[in-house]
């Protein structure tokens, strides 16, 4: 069965009903996977987690940077085998930034290159 969303109008009222529903409609869609981002620019999630939660839905990354929260969709993982990098990539326009780590059960970090 497919999602039906609530089209909201000024005034409605927020249930748990249909927060109950939302969040359904986001499992059944195959989840959405946070990943949050330290202030030492290391990622709460492993190599390994990222891509397996990729392959079933959509990967969120959360930072905060001076108290300003942003989110940016992780659109690319890979593996660079020349430099042993387990590569985590995200796009702001046109132009993407990357984290790695070392292994993939390893913790990628803001890579300052």
């Amino acid at each position: 069965m497919s999602y039906e969303p609530t089209t909201w109008k000024a005034g409605d009222t927020v249930t748990s009903a249909k927060l109950n529903k939302l969040e359904q409609g986001v499992v059944d869609a195959g989840g959405v996977f946070i990943v949050h981002e330290s202030s030492a620019g290391v990622l709460d999630k492993t190599w390994k987690e990222i891509v397996e939660a990729q392959r079933t839905g959509l990967v969120i990354l959360v930072s905060e940077s001076e108290g300003q929260i942003s989110t940016n969709i992780i659109v690319e993982t890979n593996i660079n085998v020349s430099d042993n990098e387990y590569q985590v990539g995200f796009t702001i326009g046109s132009e993407i930034f990357w984290y790695i780590a070392s292994s993939e059960n390893g913790y990628p970090a803001f890579d300052l290159k």
